[in-house]
């Protein structure tokens, strides 16, 4: 059973299935979904609920403001669909859109 996810404001679709993450069955569908760490770190994936139910799939550091829970912010690399759902999030056009990251190591 796979439940249809519809991404505003692009109007993009895809089916997810119970047992993966909102941002792995976005990926999977050739999205360019907005992410960065994918396991709940950096709030890179950050998305707003505005319709249907999620349900928490895995562990995530990453904290909301109580307002933003409100609001209906929820992380999709932690997150699965329990049905349809409908979400606002951001969708790179291009190689363009996406930010440059710079990450120290030594």
């Amino acid at each position: 059973m796979s439940y249809k996810i519809t991404v505003r404001p692009s109007g993009h679709t895809f089916e997810a299935e119970p047992s993966e993450t909102l941002l792995q069955a976005g990926l999977r569908a050739g999205l360019n979904l907005e992410h960065s760490c994918a396991n709940g770190s950096c709030g890179g994936c950050r998305a707003r609920l505005l319709s249907g139910k999620i349900s928490p799939l895995s562990h995530c550091d990453y904290r909301f403001s109580e307002a933003e829970r409100r609001q209906g912010w929820f992380l999709m690399c932690s997150s699965r669909a329990d049905g349809d759902v409908e979400i606002e999030a951001y969708e790179s056009g291009s190689a363009a859109d996406m930010p440059v990251q710079r990450i120290r190591a030594r």
